[in-house]
């Protein structure tokens, strides 16, 4: 029986042991979701897979679909995309907690391309831009804004939608959002908690 191949770029969002050698890993990817996959054998110093699967990585991926699982048959870093495990500690943290973010309220095996550009555009954003703790700071509401936003727990008449609406990333996005900061803030903690998750 042969089995589909699927071809994909994914952020790594995490990985556990799982038996000897092998690993579990967790890719948030463009044309196949959130996905839990089997990296057989990636644990061993020679494994291909190993050196693309970093947390918090971007990877172009190779997943075959099985009867219970996915299993990851191929990864190869993304080039010229920076490298997020390198990135300064405040900004390796505001890419960790979105990340977070995405794998408690993303349903598995349910691709978003729109919600996968935005939360890779962000992450292109911190790893390449020299930013300030305080720009950081920003970051992190207009990214975490912007995917609450597709998922639809944040509406257009909100305080500061028109900015989680949007799509691309400069600096004048801090200005834009100044006006609004505090209630666009108001309002994810309202969603976050109206989760349940």
């Amino acid at each position: 029986m042969s089995y589909h191949r699927y071809m994909t770029e994914a952020l790594v969002l995490g990985s556990e042991p799982s038996g000897e050698a092998s690993r579990r890993v967790v890719l948030f990817t463009r044309s196949c979701g959130l996905v839990y996959a089997h990296a057989q054998g990636a644990r061993l110093c020679r494994s291909r897979l190993r050196p693309h699967l970093a947390t918090l990585s971007r990877s172009r991926v190779s997943l075959v679909r099985g009867r219970e699982t996915w299993r990851l048959v191929g990864a190869l870093t993304e080039p010229d995309e920076g490298a997020c495990e390198s990135a300064r500690p405040g900004a390796a943290a505001v890419i960790a907690r979105l990340a977070a973010l995405v794998r408690r309220l993303v349903p598995q095996d349910a691709p978003d391309e729109k919600l996968f550009e935005r939360v890779a555009e962000t992450v292109r954003f911190v790893v390449r831009e020299d930013l300030r703790e305080d720009e950081l700071a920003l970051v992190e509401v207009i990214g975490v804004s912007r995917v609450l936003f597709l998922l639809g727990y944040l509406d257009a008449g909100q305080p500061g939608a028109a900015v989680a609406a949007q799509s691309g990333w400069d600096r004048s996005l801090f200005s834009a959002l100044a006006p609004a900061r505090a209630a666009l803030v108001g309002a994810i903690n309202e969603a976050l908690a109206a989760s349940h998750l």
